[in-house]
């Protein structure tokens, strides 16, 4: 579960709910890393942005983000659309590959409220 909460963190930065200078935040309850740097979350929220605005790309889609200076990369893929409570929501999974070889694989659901994607 702790890494879980960091994820959503990183997460909710990619899908535009909270600012990329939030993305500071580390060592979420003993949460080792690695993590994403605040370059890597700017272009990781710009992938994000592209599968959900202006309309939600079809399921398959995947955007892709490399940041040269920290060599750490990934894809956000859209995987399911659902609805959920009357709304519109979808899955997206999320890959990190970092520089030193370590990746990491997660899967968000997320839903249109008041006109902005949050977090389930």
């Amino acid at each position: 579960m702790p890494k879980r909460i960091h994820l959503a963190v990183a997460a909710l930065l990619a899908m535009g709910t909270a600012s990329v200078t939030q993305a500071q935040i580390t060592g979420f309850f003993g949460d080792q890393g690695p993590f994403l740097d605040r370059a890597d979350l700017v272009l990781a929220d710009a992938a994000a942005q592209r599968l959900l605005h202006p309309q939600p790309a079809a399921i398959g889609t995947t955007e892709t983000w490399a940041e040269p200076s920290s060599g750490d990369s990934g894809t956000l893929t859209m995987e399911r659309a659902y609805r959920s409570k009357g709304r519109v929501c979808r899955t997206v999974g999320w890959h990190d590959m970092f520089k030193s070889g370590a990746e990491r694989t997660f899967h968000l659901n997320t839903c249109l409220v008041a006109g902005r994607w949050r977090l389930m």
